[in-house]
């Protein structure tokens, strides 16, 4: 900091370093092709070769970018228009809403990339193409200049040289010339060979002399030649520094414009994005779905299921260990045994609905038992008495030839169920003690030893069978009902005291009277297990929130576990904590 012994201040120094800087700036300023690139026109040359390959990087650049963004825009164009009917018919959700507008977007950037690429074109590649084109047209003229002038040069160079050869040739000739008649005049030469030896000196002495004209002459157009070589040589110089600097400028332009252009395209393209962000930030999948429910929601319930129907046999008489329950009741007639002893057989209609006041009485030696079900088939029947099972060992059968119509008022027309007297020979297990069970259907019964009862009607059951029929009473009407129409009741419902084994009365017989009663043949069968099948009870998880819109469905939360009662085509019928009990949608649980 110091300048000898006197402290120099921080600021001046930085002043002196701000100006020698200056200076050397304006000195690098200061160059010229002219003035600093004398005779090195091959330096030029290669210069503008650079630049001109620079142009044409540029430019293949350029028309490679725009055949890219042409063909993007075609593409997404065409993509934009492969969709067009994906959103028929859901236009009004959310998700088909942000789908629409993504191919919206997708159609404005198709119609951007293609502005972009038209804007290139048009600001950027042709006009560089043109200044390239012009650049070298310029420099093939200067080219022909440099190479006209340096070929002049070279001829004066030429002259003159010849000129100056010429000169001290001739001038070295005189003056050897004079040398010799020197010698001569001072060795006392004869006269003659004397004056030959001056005539010759003087004749060289007159071309020496003319030849220094010559020679003086062609230095002074060689001078003037050097003046016009210069001037020229530095205009030239001088175009291919404006030529330069018109490229590097151009350039410049045409990259602030190219800047300009792809910052409109992003900004553009960010703007037609924002609209999907938008879009994309009211989708909720849960309020569409519901939106096509309420829309679409078909109001039907799932069907009951489908009701056993047991086997009727074509010989009620025949022994048998099976478990099923077996059809012995009905409108049956009773024939007496022909002369060979063979059953004399007849047939009788099945009814559905009220019972008829009289039996349907039809004989036919070739009868069929239509697969379709209960409902109008032909039951053959037979001359018997009923076999006793260990169930109805000591019960004797009633014989019934009356039908009672009548029906329980609180049933509705169609769901009337017989009262004829029936005989409880079913071959099914009674259970320790009544159950209780609610109806989760209504069931009109096709037979007439089967119980009718509306949904959610109580039912005493006093037998089960594994085949799925269970056996119950409501209010003093008893009969056979399927089991899957009903879900017994839990124990906290069940009454706590103790009751007393049900036992129905005898199935009643319909027929007509016998002439020719047979002994009843003696049957031994085990005894039916009289204890109930075991109700497994599994539970359930609730995957999904579920509000029940029927008054027979349950609404359920997320992660609430369920007792399963049964299941039907896709639905459980559950219990929850609470004890609340109704419909839930299979698919919205996990079982546990």
């Amino acid at each position: 900091n110091n300048f000898g012994s006197i402290p120099v201040p921080f600021s001046v120094i930085e002043r002196r370093t701000r100006v020698s800087f200056s200076r050397y700036c304006i000195k690098i300023m200061s160059l010229s092709y002219e003035n600093d690139l004398w005779d090195g026109s091959k330096v030029v040359w290669d210069r503008f070769q650079d630049g001109k390959h620079l142009m044409k990087g540029i430019l293949e650049f350029l028309k490679e970018k725009i055949s890219i963004e042409e063909q993007y825009s075609k593409s997404v164009q065409k993509l934009a228009k492969i969709s067009d009917k994906s959103v028929e018919g859901r236009s009004s959700e959310s998700i088909p809403v942000c789908f629409s507008s993504m191919r919206l977007q997708a159609d404005a950037a198709s119609k951007e990339h293609q502005l972009f690429a038209s804007n290139l074109t048009q600001n950027i590649y042709l006009p560089l193409k043109s200044l390239r084109e012009e650049q070298s047209k310029t420099h093939k003229i200067l080219e022909a200049d440099i190479k006209k002038l340096n070929k002049d040069l070279e001829n004066q160079k030429s002259s003159l040289n010849k000129a100056k050869t010429k000169f001290h040739s001739l001038s070295k000739d005189s003056e050897m010339a004079d040398t010799a008649v020197e010698k001569g005049e001072l060795e006392n030469f004869p006269a003659k060979e004397l004056s030959k030896l001056k005539t010759k000196a003087s004749g060289l002495q007159k071309q020496a002399e003319s030849s220094d004209e010559t020679y003086r002459a062609s230095i002074g157009e060689f001078q003037a030649f050097q003046i016009k070589y210069e001037e020229e040589t530095k205009s030239i110089l001088k175009q291919y520094q404006q030529l330069e600097e018109q490229r590097n400028e151009s350039i410049k332009e045409l990259m602030q414009k190219f800047h300009a252009i792809s910052d409109s395209h992003s900004t553009s393209l960010v703007e037609s994005l924002l609209t999907i962000k938008q879009k994309v930030d009211i989708i909720d999948g849960k309020s569409d779905m519901q939106s096509f429910l309420a829309d679409k929601q078909t109001n039907q319930k799932p069907p009951p299921p489908v009701q056993y129907e047991p086997y009727i046999p074509l010989n009620p008489n025949r022994r048998t260990t099976s478990t099923l329950p077996v059809f012995r009741g009905g409108d049956t007639e009773v024939t007496p045994p022909s002369n060979n002893g063979d059953l004399s057989k007849s047939y009788t209609h099945a009814t559905v609905g009220p019972l008829s006041s009289s039996a349907h009485v039809q004989s036919s030696a070739h009868a069929s038992v239509p697969s379709s079900g209960l409902s109008n088939t032909f039951v053959p029947t037979a001359q018997y008495e009923q076999p006793r099972t260990e169930m109805s060992r000591n019960v004797n059968p009633i014989q019934v030839t009356t039908t009672n119509t009548s029906t329980s008022s609180s049933l509705p027309v169609g769901m009337e169920t017989s009262t004829t007297s029936m005989s409880d020979d079913y071959d099914m297990p009674s259970l320790p003690k009544p159950l209780k069970a609610r109806a989760n259907y209504d069931y009109v019964a096709d037979e007439p030893n089967e119980l009718s009862f509306l949904e959610g009607q109580i039912v005493l059951v006093d037998k089960m069978d594994g085949s799925g029929w269970w056996h119950g009473s409501i209010e003093g009407r008893k009969g056979l009902f399927p089991g899957n129409y009903c879900q017994v009741l839990p124990d906290s419902e069940q009454d706590s005291s103790p009751r007393t084994t049900v036992t129905a009365a005898p199935v009643a017989v319909a027929a007509a009277p016998v002439e020719q009663p047979r002994a009843a043949p003696v049957e031994t069968r085990a005894e039916p297990s009289t204890s109930a099948p075991p109700v497994v009870e599994r539970k359930c998880k609730v995957s999904f929130d579920f509000a029940g819109e029927n008054e027979d469905e349950l609404c359920v939360k997320e992660d609430e576990i369920l007792v399963v009662e049964n299941e039907s085509e896709g639905w459980l019928l559950a219990r929850n904590s609470k004890g609340e009990r109704g419909l839930v949608p299979a698919n919205y649980t996990e079982p546990l």
